[in-house]
């Protein structure tokens, strides 16, 4: 059963984009977004659809990357909702897109994964990214967001 779900979570990390900690560019004062309300965000993988949802709260502009401005939440809001209906809270936030106006991309803070010592490395490898990485989910059109 653990080599099962080994194999599953390498593979579904395989999928996972990343931003490297060492590429955010710092901002000095940046804009404060108060989220009035949660917001379920689907990221479809293949035959897989995983629930996602920013819960209320403050997020402040952290950050800047090269695909836009990056909005780290205060404490762990960002939700998701395993198949089995667990629900667990992580760091991270969203970051409004440049490229793409009127969208932002859903991350996660990538943190310990209590496994062997090994498994961190070999999810890095296959693109699932190191402690304090931002795992990128999904995109999601800005205007879901309810603001206050």
């Amino acid at each position: 059963m653990r080599a099962a779900l080994f194999v599953l979570t390498l593979a579904i990390a395989g999928c996972v984009s990343t931003v490297d900690q060492r590429k955010l560019e710092p901002v000095a004062s940046g804009e404060r977004i108060v989220v009035a309300a949660p917001l379920k965000v689907i990221e479809n993988r293949g035959l897989v659809s995983l629930e996602w949802q920013i819960l209320p709260g403050s997020y402040l502009e952290r950050y800047t990357v090269p695909s836009g401005r990056v909005f780290l939440a205060e404490g762990e809001l960002v939700q998701f909702t395993s198949s089995l209906g667990q629900k667990t809270l992580h760091p991270g936030g969203f970051i409004v897109l440049q490229d793409k106006p009127g969208f932002a991309k859903l991350y996660v803070v990538r943190g310990k994964t209590g496994q062997p010592i090994g498994y961190d490395a070999v999810v890095a490898m296959l693109g699932g990214g190191w402690e304090g990485d931002l795992s990128l989910v999904t995109d999601f059109p800005l205007a879901d967001l309810k603001r206050r």
